[in-house]
């Protein structure tokens, strides 16, 4: 099965709460977790934003609505397939939601090897919905253990260095919300930050994302961090995670500097990036810090 990325769209929280883990054995990236469901517009707005492969949709408290919204979304241009989840298995819950447009409908609890298989279904369809799909970038993120280890200096040399080709388009994000160092290492300055991104999911386009980011060096976009931020305000990892995947169909490569510290945000960042290089220096201290680092990322 090729890898596939997925959107949740579920009130039905136990459910959701199986479904997430038993999408941590399949080869899925999740690019969008909604709790509620909001308007069907807003919805279609995130999907065509986020272009995931595969969108699992429960059937809540009002399943013709819910129907409604599976037909409006196979109306998409570039539409997911619908996964459609719910606590029953009658035939004519089925019947309906195949007649909507779903091209799967999951029972739960999941019997044994049934997401596995209605996934590999999925991915068998998806060469022909390749050629509308946006290339995505390279995700690499670099790590220090130890604060002062180097990375900041490292992911902006690295950002530089892959912009000057002018094949690549780059962004350079700054993750590292405590300490914020990249703005001032390439005197990049934006009134906007990540936090702004998080806050403001919905409103993602290219015309919205123009005005978060400045330009540091050519070739090279900064999403910077915030200039002061409470640890009440920080955002949620899977809002940073949305950010990235949206980030990742415009860039051939995007390059983040994330905190010393093992936070939720790192954690995220690190649950998607395709290299992660953790940087130390030949210090007892650094060498020890790096060692843990490495036995808690294992």
């Amino acid at each position: 099965m090729k890898p596939l990325t997925v959107a949740l769209i579920l009130e039905n929280q136990p459910l959701r709460q199986e479904l997430v883990a038993a999408l941590v054995n399949v080869p899925v990236r999740v690019v969008l977790d909604q709790g509620g469901f909001e308007s069907g517009a807003q919805i279609r707005e995130k999907l065509n934003n986020f272009q995931p492969d595969v969108l699992f949709v429960d059937l809540g408290e009002q399943p013709q609505e819910r129907f409604a919204f599976v037909r409006s979304v196979r109306a998409m241009a570039r539409p997911p397939a619908v996964a459609v989840c719910h606590r029953s298995s009658e035939s004519a819950v089925i019947l309906a939601a195949m007649r909507a447009g779903a091209a799967e409908f999951l029972a739960f609890p999941l019997e044994e090897g049934a997401l596995e298989a209605a996934l590999e279904r999925i991915s068998a369809l998806a060469p022909a919905r390749e050629g509308t799909t946006k290339s995505e970038a390279q995700v690499l993120a670099f790590l220090a253990p130890k604060g002062g280890g180097g990375a900041t200096t490292l992911a902006c040399s690295v950002a530089a260095s892959l912009g000057r080709d002018a094949e690549n388009k780059v962004l350079l994000a700054d993750l590292d919300l405590e300490t914020g160092n990249v703005a001032f290492a390439l005197k990049a300055g934006s009134h906007y930050s990540i936090v702004d991104a998080c806050r403001n999911l919905s409103r993602l386009d290219d015309h919205y994302w123009r005005g978060l980011i400045s330009n540091g060096l050519p070739g090279l976009h900064v999403l910077t961090a915030p200039a002061g931020l409470s640890g009440l305000d920080q955002p949620q990892g899977v809002e940073v995670r949305q950010v990235l995947s949206f980030a990742r169909g415009m860039y051939r490569y995007v390059i983040v500097d994330l905190a010393s510290s093992l936070n939720r945000i790192s954690l995220a960042v690190l649950e998607d990036a395709d290299r992660v290089f953790l940087i130390t220096t030949g210090e007892l201290p650094a060498v020890h810090v790096a060692k843990r680092s490495l036995q808690a990322l294992h």
